[in-house]
């Protein structure tokens, strides 16, 4: 392994555009080699290879980003040569063969878009024509073979020009992809940010005639890579499949071709500190009345998924012991398959390492690059609230989710082999379990209705009490059982005038939450089972109120 000396020089860095000829300076090509890259940002590392005779040397290393932050500039050297001073500069942009193909590429790409759209109000127009003729050859016309050979032509010549149409369309979007992309590259040429390329003049000193390698590194704003993740279960008796990926993406005008990539979680701070505590100066709160009124309406539960002690049950807001009516779940374990990939932690970042070589283009486009591919054992419920939506969803949760160190990022869901949308993966949450919606099983019905003879209002003195009482029935159409986990609500009161209770009608939930007024139960429904539960509650409030009931 070659050894470098690490050149931290101290002198100005300038920044200027000039020519390698005007400066008499031995003009290099250097290639990227590795690649740091971060959520947003990336490090760089340039390597070339310069002749040099003993003493000074003036060379001009080219292959560099035009956005380069200049003052974290790294120079290596070998074998005793010493860099005495060195400034960066922006080559001068000319448009070379490449910007011109794409040029020539894109003019004729907009020639046929536009070829394109006129033979498509072409055969509009030939369309509606026939179809006119059509309409008077019905309205003329009679059960003559004439007039079925007329109808037959017609028939064929619409579905032909309508086929022709979709045809065309097809087309014109392959084409205007294409030309959004050529005008991409081609913005990205014209920039200074884009394909104008960076060079670094470098004075250095050698000892004696040889031949050394120069190693530069640097940091660049314009590269960034993306975690997503795509979540896959083939059906509830199988373990969840996440597979993580990286959608990295760079603009720096400087292809890397074969490079190896490092993928770090971390951005670079730049000067940014700890934060620090201000004087917390104390002030008069606002009257109660005021703080009352200002008092916004309670949130309703945010997780399907809850904490509760096996045994242990809530009943109008008060713990009571129950029989649990589940056996708890079997131990959970993970499967990681990530051959091409080495993960390094430490206290601040995550840093995937890939032993393969990439080549990402400098256009700004994304290439996807998977990470790593896991299975994991998770727990599957029914899940509805019918008061909101009376659709049943299926939920996947994975207890000990943190052990899989996923990066946050979008994450696609596909449930027995449908797409079932997309969530976010947020690996600061405090939750200690992971739940994804997988999407809806039609074949779990719930309804939810008032029932009536147990509903009422009754008057107490100065007082009006109010009884309401809900059933919701669910049926399970599947060839064998689920569990359910079902939520339902009543009022809160935050005013002392209010009275709410539970009434003794109400089925017996699993956990009760006063605080937001949602009661949840969870029950195992047989295949071909039907089962009922009951949520009843009264109001006792001044007559004088109005109340949103």
């Amino acid at each position: 392994m070659k050894t470098f000396k690490l050149a931290l020089t101290l002198l100005i860095v300038s920044t200027t555009t000039i020519r390698a000829r005007d400066t008499g300076a031995m003009e290099i090509n250097s290639e990227v080699r590795e690649v740091t890259v971060f959520f947003s940002g990336a490090e760089i590392v340039n390597e070339a290879v310069a002749k040099l005779s003993a003493g000074t040397n003036e060379i001009m290393v080219r292959g560099l980003s035009g956005n380069v932050d200049i003052n974290g500039i790294r120079i290596a050297t070998e074998k005793g040569v010493r860099v005495s001073s060195f400034e960066f500069t922006h080559l001068p942009n000319a448009p070379n063969e490449e910007t011109r193909r794409m040029n020539d590429s894109l003019n004729e790409a907009v020639a046929f878009v536009e070829k394109i759209r006129n033979d498509e109000r072409v055969n509009s127009e030939f369309k509606k024509t026939m179809e006119k003729a059509m309409t008077a050859a019905i309205a003329t016309g009679n059960a003559t073979d004439c007039f079925v050979t007329s109808m037959d032509y017609y028939e064929r010549k619409l579905k032909e020009t309508e086929d022709l149409i979709f045809k065309l369309k097809a087309d014109e979007k392959r084409v205007v992809e294409l030309t959004d992309g050529l005008n991409r590259r081609i913005r990205a040429a014209k920039s200074d940010k884009g394909l104008n390329e960076g060079a670094l003049k470098i004075s250095l000193a050698a000892p004696a005639a040889t031949e050394s390698v120069i190693r530069i590194s640097y940091h660049t704003s314009s590269a960034s890579w993306t975690p997503h993740h795509d979540i896959n279960v083939s059906d509830i008796d199988r373990p969840v499949r996440i597979t993580t990926g990286a959608k990295v993406s760079q603009s720096t005008g400087i292809d890397w071709n074969g490079v190896r990539l490092k993928l770090s979680t971390s951005t670079p701070s730049f000067g940014r500190g700890a934060p620090l505590f201000r004087t917390w100066i104390l002030r008069e709160r606002v009257s109660e009345s005021t703080l009352l009124n200002s008092v916004p309406e309670m949130a309703v539960q945010n997780s399907v998924f809850y904490s509760r002690v096996p045994g242990a049950a809530e009943k109008n807001g008060k713990e009571e012991k129950v029989a649990a009516d589940f056996d708890p779940e079997p131990a959970r374990t993970a499967t990681e398959t990530n051959e091409h990939v080495a993960v390094s932690e430490n206290t601040l970042n995550t840093t995937y390492e890939i032993d393969r070589t990439y080549t990402i283009p400098g256009d700004g486009g994304v290439r996807n690059i998977e990470l790593a591919t896991r299975e994991i054992a998770a727990e599957y419920r029914h899940y509805c609230a019918p008061k909101l939506d009376p659709n049943v969803f299926v939920v996947a949760e994975i207890a000990e989710w943190e052990k899989l160190n996923l990066p946050s990022g979008k994450a696609g869901v596909t449930y027995d082999g449908t797409f079932a949308g997309e969530t976010f993966i947020d690996a600061g949450s405090t939750g200690d379990r992971l739940s994804l919606t997988l999407g809806k099983d039609n074949r779990v019905a719930v309804k939810r209705e008032k029932v009536n003879e147990m509903t009422g209002k009754t008057a107490f003195g100065a007082d009006v009490r109010q009884e309401f009482s809900y059933r919701i029935t669910v049926r399970n159409n599947r060839p064998r059982p689920v569990r359910m986990i079902l939520k339902d609500q009543y009022p809160v009161s935050i005013r002392k005038q209010i009275e709410v209770v539970l009434l003794r009608e109400t089925s017996t939930p699993d956990v009760n939450k006063p605080e937001t007024g949602v009661v949840t139960r969870e029950r195992d429904i047989a295949a071909g089972e039907t089962k009922s539960f009951t949520m009843a509650y009264g109001v006792k409030y001044p007559k004088e109120m109005k109340l949103n009931l």
